[in-house]
């Protein structure tokens, strides 16, 4: 709905409008593959992820709905990650498996909330330390950098997948210090205060997740 609203593109159509050519797991064969990447099926599934997560909160003890959630989660990002390379999704799908599988095995829903928890710290603090390992910690230390990263992606329009919000994009490609402080805010969140939540009490992550 921001992208939406910010720029008048449907998000769900990014991936089919924007990327001609689609990359194929090696785990899958061909012909499937084909069949998950055509528009009305992909464009299916797509519409459908938001409904059913919303139905299975509603339905929280549905097995099954659990594991439709899964299948279609999954489906949803092998059609979106194989033509815009992204990972975003990845830990939705890595969630809804471990809520469906929980479940299966009979398992109280807090093992799957540990799970979770678990995937949510490995996810953010890896891209943590692949920026220290590509960029060294002068990453979080120079602006030049983030201001190098926000000036590319500032080339797209909104319509092409760009900033929904260029003025602020160029508010802060363009000041030094504040890049220098989002740099190091970044670091900060991704390496420390991530891996971090695994000690702390259960309100003190709940306040994180806002921040």
């Amino acid at each position: 709905l921001a992208v939406k609203v910010g720029s008048g593109v449907n998000f769900l159509r990014l991936a089919v409008e924007l990327s001609p050519v689609a990359l194929k797991p090696s785990w899958i064969p061909t012909r499937l593959f084909l069949i998950f990447l055509r528009d009305h099926v992909y464009l299916t599934v797509a519409y459908s992820l938001m409904p059913a997560l919303a139905l299975a909160a509603l339905f929280p003890s549905s097995g099954p709905l659990r594991f439709f959630v899964a299948l279609l989660s999954s489906a949803f990002q092998l059609g979106e990650s194989s033509r815009t390379t992204s990972h975003r999704d990845y830990l939705m799908v890595y969630n809804a498996w471990a809520l469906a599988l929980a479940h299966a095995a009979g398992f109280p829903d807090s093992y799957a909330q540990g799970v979770s928890l678990g995937l949510c710290v490995q996810f953010i603090f890896a891209s943590g330390v692949a920026k220290v390992w590509v960029g060294g910690f002068q990453w979080g230390g120079r602006p030049e950098t983030l201001q190098a990263i926000l000036q590319t992606f500032a080339l797209k329009g909104p319509k092409e997948g760009g900033p929904v919000l260029p003025c602020l994009n160029r508010l802060v490609a363009s000041r030094k210090g504040l890049a220098l402080m989002c740099s190091a805010l970044t670091l900060v969140l991704e390496c420390v205060l991530a891996p971090a939540t695994l000690l702390m009490p259960g309100r003190c992550r709940v306040l994180l997740g806002y921040v």
